[in-house]
């Protein structure tokens, strides 16, 4: 499954086939259906749109993809480990966060490359800074495991 984001200045979409889930505040920046749109409001809540669980807690929204995990966190959470994650969204560097939880690819909304590619050698930890109108897929960065589980198939 080919997964895209594409940001904007305080939100992102999440591209899967044909559906696309906005995320954060603001109104879409990319003239498409909405299949949903989850706000970072602090009110706990789950919710499963088509086949994607989402999960919105205080500090940030854990959003539970067929085959891997994305946390957007928006504020430094007190229990960071319930926001592991192959990919997490970050609003801010956090250096002490992506060394907690080790995802895959951290990905900083509205930062330069300078700040990633420092966080990237403190913490060991593939960083990449996005600006609005950016377009990440995932499978590029390899935030995605190639790999399938044999119990997926039958």
């Amino acid at each position: 499954m080919a997964v895209k984001l594409h940001f904007g200045q305080n939100a992102f979409l999440i591209h899967i086939k044909d559906s696309h889930i906005l995320v954060g505040e603001g109104p879409s920046f990319i003239d498409v259906e909405i299949a949903a749109a989850i706000k970072p409001d602090g009110i706990e809540e789950k919710k499963t749109i088509q086949n994607i669980s989402v999960h919105k807690k205080k500090e940030g929204i854990i959003i539970q993809l067929p085959e891997n995990t994305i946390s957007y966190i928006h504020e430094t959470p007190k229990k960071a480990k319930e926001y592991e994650a192959e990919v997490i969204i970050l609003n801010k560097p956090d250096e002490k966060l992506i060394n907690k939880l080790k995802p895959k690819l951290c990905i900083l909304m509205n930062n330069t490359v300078y700040t990633a590619r420092e966080l990237n050698q403190k913490t060991g930890t593939q960083v990449i800074a996005v600006q609005h109108g950016a377009t990440i897929d995932l499978a590029d960065y390899n935030a995605l495991s190639k790999q399938k589980a044999l119990s997926k198939f039958r």
